[in-house]
């Protein structure tokens, strides 16, 4: 598998959604035009974490709280911060509705996006990135990448360039199970 770069995923995005409009925005990485760290610091406080350096600073550079990359769902509210969504679906909700199956949020798991059938969750902790059926449980969480850029370099290439599930396995030495849930091509 060929890696591209963010920037190349980013460029490919844009030429892709940007020409059908406003409707589409979701689709391609903007920069942030705005310092949303006061809010940030709250938020991180509130789950008790420290962010994997990569995954912060791509949350830091780029909006993702209306962002979808195929069927990563990074966030669903134009108008709310990454941030406050980050902290919603790592809460329990108002029904005592949680991912996690223990009584306590792990503390080392965040979920960073939304997929069907799975949550995306990286661990604070080691930065791999996961793929958790709520159904299976934590303990049969499957690792996607070793980390969020390599996840996310990955995602990209799955979506734009239809690179197969055992590739995208194999160049991250990870289990292509998950992967080819998402995988257009076999």
């Amino acid at each position: 598998m060929h890696s591209h770069s963010i920037a190349q995923i980013r460029a490919d995005l844009r030429a892709r959604f940007m020409p059908l409009g406003e409707a589409f925005s979701a689709y391609y990485l903007v920069e942030k035009s705005w310092d949303d760290s006061a809010i940030k610091q709250q938020v991180l406080k509130q789950l008790a974490v420290t962010l994997p350096k990569d995954f912060q600073q791509f949350a830091d550079d780029y909006d993702l709280a209306d962002f979808s990359l195929g069927p990563f769902c990074f966030g669903y509210q134009k108008e709310k911060s990454y941030w406050s969504y980050l902290l919603a679906i790592n809460t329990v909700d108002a029904f005592g509705g949680c991912w996690w199956d223990t009584v306590e949020r792990p503390a080392e798991w965040l979920v960073i996006a939304l997929s069907d059938p799975y949550a995306v969750l990286i661990n604070c902790t080691t930065e791999a990135i996961y793929a958790l059926d709520s159904e299976l449980g934590l303990s049969k969480a499957l690792m996607l990448a070793p980390d969020f850029m390599s996840f996310f370099q990955a995602a990209g290439c799955q979506y734009l360039y239809q690179v197969q599930a055992q590739a995208i396995a194999h160049y991250l030495n990870v289990p292509a199970q998950a992967w080819q849930v998402y995988s257009v091509v076999e």
